[in-house]
This record gives structure tokens, sequence and C-alpha cells, in this order.
């Protein structure tokens, strides 16, 4: 663990700071008033500060740290030299966890520095259990991509920001082709096999500010902020170009999918499930034209269809199979 001690006495300070690298810490130590230390605040677990001036107390150090460590978990003792319930008080208000009285006592500084370590690794197991209850509840346990609820929150903050802002942006909806076929085949495991394969292969394809979510049981939502209509045909092409260059898992199955895209023009602002329906729209046009494509929904002014754009057939079997 790393530790900041900031003291102006040089004896005290250093004192503090041996007795911390004995006991195996990393140690930050310097004269400087808290002003001063935002970088030393950098990485540091616990800071042990007295009075930089002869003039300040350490209320309002104890105030100037807190303002530059700002929302970060530092735990923070305060040296101080008068035990008085009310002076300790006022202290532990301006930020102070814990205090040590000076001069210091033997052991004192162990005790407090046990305390600090152990309230540490509390507030990280807490902040850990809070990232696997966020995880939890956003992600598919399956392929680690958003759940369907939480794409369907991103797409609602784009609308909305949309609408706000005049941006426009696209979805896209992708479809895993002969998936039924696939499981009945190979069985279910596989079946898992692929879904995982195919959604990191997304992640992979899509840049780094677009969503990838499952909608439903092989089917995928994708979240294009920001992207016209070409450049969201232009991700989705590269989505499907890379699912059907290799095969997945150790079987060497090989898949394939239909995508289609729905943009959404700053004036256009259409709620979330009208460009669901679009973007579905064209990939059930696409698997009716052959599977393995990218389609685009073209909608004239009065929102009917007007036509349709996308890439050409690229080989893909419809014998025997399903979707």
């Amino acid at each position: 663990m790393k530790a900041l001690v900031a003291e102006r006495d040089t004896s005290c300070r250093e004192g503090i700071s041996d007795a911390l690298r004995r006991w195996d810490w990393e140690v930050v130590s310097t004269p400087l008033a808290p002003a001063v230390l935002q970088t030393g605040l950098e990485g540091v677990d616990v800071a042990i500060v007295g009075s930089q001036k002869r003039e300040e107390g350490p209320v309002s150090v104890c105030r100037q740290v807190r303002e530059l460590a700002g929302a970060s978990p530092l735990y923070l003792i305060a040296l101080v030299t008068s035990a008085h319930e009310a002076a300790l008080r006022e202290v532990v208000d301006a930020g102070a966890d814990d205090c040590l009285l000076m001069p210091l006592q033997p052991g004192e500084i162990w005790t407090r520095l046990r305390t600090a370590a152990r309230v540490i690794g509390l507030q990280e197991e807490l902040v850990q259990a809070r990232l696997d209850l966020h995880t939890r509840t956003t992600r598919d346990a399956l392929t680690g991509l958003l759940n369907r609820a939480a794409i369907f929150d991103v797409l609602a903050g784009e609308v909305a920001r949309c609408r706000r802002e005049g941006t426009g942006f696209a979805v896209a909806v992708a479809d895993i082709d002969h998936f039924k076929w696939v499981n009945d085949q190979y069985g279910h495991q596989a079946g898992d096999t692929v879904l995982a394969g195919v959604a990191e292969r997304m992640l992979q394809a899509v840049r780094p500010y677009d969503s990838v979510g499952r909608y439903g049981g092989e089917e995928f939502l994708i979240v294009l902020p920001g992207c016209d209509g070409p450049t969201a045909s232009e991700v989705a092409e590269r989505i499907r170009a890379l699912i059907a260059a290799e095969s997945f898992g150790a079987m060497g199955i090989s898949t394939t999918v239909s995508v289609g895209v729905a943009f959404c023009a700053s004036q256009d602002a259409a709620e979330g499930h009208d460009l669901i329906w679009r973007a579905d729209a064209a990939m059930y046009r696409a698997k009716r034209a052959g599977r393995n494509r990218v389609l685009c929904f073209h909608a004239g002014p009065s929102g009917e269809e007007e036509g349709w754009r996308g890439w050409p057939l690229v080989g893909a079997s419809t014998s025997g199979r399903s979707r």
C-alpha cells in the first residue's frame, strides 16, 4: 500500500516515514503544503498530514487534502496536538478519518495503519461488489454483451441526444443464419460456443463507442452513435465479413449473419421501437434475399418503405435450414 506523510517538522516526518517503510509501505514524504500536493496524492491509500504552517491548524489542512483528493477513497489521518473532544470532532468534520496525538506514542502508528488497511480493504470489497452487481444486471451471462434492458437504455439515450443535439445515429439488427440447424446438428453447447464467438467478433468489428447487446436468442442489437447511413452500413458489413471469415469452436462450425440497418436523422428522431422495427424489417429482407448480407432500410417522407440497399449475395446455401 502507498502512504503520503506531509508534516513540516523534519524529525517527525522522517520518523513516521521510516516506520512505514519498515512495514513494507511505499512512502511519499514531503514538507509541502496540501495546495501543491495534488500529484503526490495520486495512487495514495493513506495520507498522514500535520500542520504545514504555524498559523494553519489541522482543520484547514484536512479540508485542503479532501478537496484535492476529490472522489478518491483516501484514508486521512491527522496529526493533532490536542486530545480535547471538541477539537477532535472539528478535525473529523473537516475530513479526517482518524487522528494521531503528538508527540507520537510507540505502537500508535501501527494501530492506526492496521485500522486504515482494514477499512480500505472493506471499501475495495464494496466497490467490487457494486461492479459485480452492475455486471449481473446489465450484461448477458453467456456472451458478456449488454442484455436486452441495458441495450434498450442505450438506444433511448441516443434517441434523446438526437432530439436534443440534432445528431443522427443508426441501429443494426443482426441475426445468426441457420442457428436452429446449428443447435440441431451439433447440440446446444456448441450453439452457445457460436453465440459467444459471434458476440466477440462483433465487439472486434464495431467502433470503441458503439454498443452491442443481445436482443433475443440469436439476435443482436447494435447502436451506432453519430453514424450516417453509409458509415453504419460499413460497420455492419465489417461485422458480417468478420463472422463469416472463420469457423467457431473445436468442431469448426461455420456460420454467417444477416444484418439490417436503420438510420435516424436529426429531423426524424424516431422512437427507439420504430428504429428497431425498420432494422428488423431490413434484416428479414436480407434473410429472404439469401442471408449472409447487409441490407439498409430507406423510408420516404411518410415513413413508408422506399427501397433497400445492400451487399450482393455471398454464397450462403439455404437448403434444409431455417432462418
